[in-house]
């Protein structure tokens, strides 16, 4: 009887074990899903107003320039945070481990550019409860950032434009761009060299990192304190600019059509493995409309110029301009 009753004990212990196995697992990629659908609801108003603003002002004029006209510029711009877009709507049967301690199944968590309401959220891995306050946002109304621009005119009315914009930090938020486009003046095909009315074409990239850091959250097997996004988008859009005297007029509508790739930091390599594995397959696609409304005014060989960009952002760029 001794036999097949450790038989049986063995057999029960190893049930035991394969149970705990399979709840822990089952435990972790329900917190890994929570965890990276509360991510991206978290940090893509950033991604989606840094867009935005690196679409804006990549021309003064859509006028034809001279072959080998150089613009150099120097811009500051001044991106809106609407408050539509400081938090997001959760629901919380769409969570399927964690849970945010309220009473009420609808709460609204504040995003990175939201304000600094302290939540709490409670999970459970394999019988161990962990608990954690949700990041909180910048709690700004506005972000600024400067940026350095080349234009050159190679070839009827094509230029090749490059621009760099340095890592701009607000709070525990930072964000850097760069990117390059192709502007080409139409008009010069149909309509006479010396009318004041112009229109152009512009294509441009951007590619650039927005990060977040925050206080750690323990989840039992690991500890998170940052998300990051990188980001590409391409701008198409179609210019128009009328020239009155020393002030040109412009105006631009297009399209915005970004991707945007999730990376978490903190410790742990098992957690980071999971959720940076999935990531590693889940990127964010979005397109938006947006207009552009410009000034631009010739000093000699400077100019001054400002442009409003909005889509579902506005942003105001203000910038000094050198023509060789």
């Amino acid at each position: 009887m001794l036999p097949v009753y450790r038989r049986a004990m063995f057999l029960v212990a190893v049930l035991f074990s394969f149970s705990s196995f399979s709840q822990s697992n089952e435990d972790i990629d329900n917190v890994v899903t929570d965890l990276i659908f509360l991510s991206q609801q978290y940090i893509n108003p950033a991604a989606e107003g840094v867009s935005i603003q690196a679409s804006s002002a990549w021309y003064t004029s859509a006028k034809k320039r001279k072959q080998w006209h150089l613009e150099l510029s120097v811009q500051g711009s001044v991106l809106f945070l609407p408050e539509k877009f400081k938090t997001f709507r959760l629901d919380q049967n769409d969570l399927l481990n964690l849970r945010v301690l309220s009473e009420e199944r609808f709460v609204n968590l504040p995003t990175s550019i939201g304000g600094t309401d302290v939540l709490q959220l409670e999970g459970m891995i394999n019988d161990d409860t962990f608990r954690f306050t949700a990041p909180e946002g910048i709690d700004e109304d506005f972000v600024s950032q400067a940026n350095i621009q080349a234009a050159l005119t190679f070839w009827k009315g094509t230029s090749i434009i490059v621009r760099y914009s340095p890592k701009v930090k607000v709070k525990e938020t930072s964000y850097d761009t760069f990117g390059f486009g192709l502007h080409h003046n139409l008009s010069q095909w149909f309509m006479a060299d010396d009318s004041d009315f112009s229109l152009s074409v512009l294509a441009n990239y951007s590619n650039f990192n927005v990060e977040d850091t925050f206080s750690n959250i323990n989840v039992v097997i690991g500890n998170l304190n940052s998300v990051a996004v990188q980001g590409d988008s391409y701008t198409f859009q179609i210019n128009a600019s009328q020239q009155l005297n020393k002030l040109s007029i412009s105006g631009g509508a297009g399209l915005i059509s970004g991707n945007f790739d999730y990376q978490v930091g903190g410790d742990g390599d098992l957690i980071l493995s999971i959720l940076n594995g999935v990531l590693e397959n889940t990127s964010n696609s979005e397109s938006v409309f947006k207009a552009d409304l410009g000034l631009n005014y010739d000093l000699g060989d400077f100019s001054i110029s400002s442009m409003l960009t909005f889509g579902n952002f506005a942003n105001v760029t203000f910038g000094v301009n050198y023509n060789l």
